[in-house]
């Protein structure tokens, strides 16, 4: 079943490279622009004092919605916690309160754990069924 697909999938790409090649009479030929470079990191300083305090790398961001701006420290920056396996949290948060019956918030958090590719358990609580009973699940899993 498998190599059927794939034969069908071979099937329909070359038909559209023979199609690709049916064009009108004359030649374009496009200008090929070079992809845009990376932008450095705005905030680079409170990004690697992070990395210089858990001895990891660690994800730097060069854009956050605005109004807020990626520094730690600095007027979003809500929460900046490093826990004792390296692990950090830095949140950005922002709230408009500005008009009557209206209001907004904006909340980033970048989370990283350095030496870890696997989604960390978190404690939680099941009910039902008697008594209640502590398990652990995938953080972030609601």
């Amino acid at each position: 079943m498998r190599s059927a697909k794939l034969l069908s999938l071979a099937a329909v790409s070359a038909l559209a490279l023979v199609l690709a090649g049916c064009g009108g009479g004359e030649a374009r030929v496009s200008k090929v622009e070079a992809p845009a470079k990376p932008k450095a990191c705005t905030h680079l300083a409170s990004w690697q004092k992070l990395a210089n305090k858990i001895d990891a790398a660690v994800y730097c961001p060069n854009w956050l919605p605005d109004p807020l701006i990626p520094q730690i420290g600095g007027r979003w920056n809500n929460i900046d916690s490093v826990s004792k396996d390296r692990s950090y949290l830095e949140s950005f948060v922002w709230q408009d309160t500005d008009g009557p019956n209206l209001s907004g918030e904006l909340h980033i958090n970048l989370r990283g754990y350095p030496g870890r590719t696997t989604i960390p358990t978190c404690h939680d609580v099941l009910f039902g069924g008697g008594k209640p009973k502590n398990i652990e699940v995938p953080c972030f899993s609601d």
